[in-house]
């Protein structure tokens, strides 16, 4: 099961980080040629914004508490610091879809940096350790494991800590799209 759940996620991570490249080349173009196939685009992620921003923290927590419950990784402490930031986005989310209130929406956002910041700082030093450059993150440790412990490396580059990365940027790119537009948003 544990290979099944992983094989799914580091695809699913995969796919999004092609995704994100197609889009930022996408963006770049649009803005000398207007592409009309992205406005229908940016309209289906302005309207189900909530009910995504809902589903990428949420999967980020089922995600996280398997690895850490089911198959026994034991979480550093910049993963919890990472989940610090995302478990809190999936209850704040829930409750704008319960209240059907988009006010939410920007304080994702710095929640998502400062998630990100921990989960890029993990990464370069998982990657150092990696490869053999230093070990940046050799003195972190919590119960026993230590910051640039790899737990999953697929297609030679996505860890945990990429992963989780994915899911705020992720957050941010759709917290965005869907303020776009709006002038109470901007004040």
């Amino acid at each position: 099961m544990e290979q099944i759940i992983t094989t799914i996620l580091t695809f699913s991570i995969f796919i999004s980080h092609i995704a994100i490249v197609i889009g930022i080349i996408i963006w770049i173009v649009n803005k000398y040629h207007k592409l009309d196939f992205i406005e229908p685009i940016l309209s289906f992620i302005k309207e189900y914004a909530l009910w995504i921003l809902f589903l990428i923290p949420a999967s980020a927590i089922s995600a996280s508490l398997f690895y850490s419950e089911y198959v026994g990784f034991i979480p550093c402490e910049f993963c919890w610091y990472q989940r610090i930031m995302i478990y809190p986005q999936a209850l704040l989310v829930l409750t704008a879809l319960i209240k059907k209130s988009r006010n939410i929406i920007p304080y994702l956002i710095p929640l998502s940096i400062i998630g990100g910041i921990f989960s890029i700082y993990q990464y370069i030093g998982q990657m150092s350790a990696l490869y053999g450059f230093s070990d940046l993150l050799s003195a972190c440790g919590l119960n026993g494991s230590t910051c640039s412990d790899i737990y999953i490396l697929s297609f030679g580059y996505i860890t945990i800590p990429l992963m989780t990365l994915t899911m705020f940027l992720i957050i941010i790119v759709v917290s965005y799209i869907a303020m776009e537009d709006k002038p109470w948003y901007r004040r």
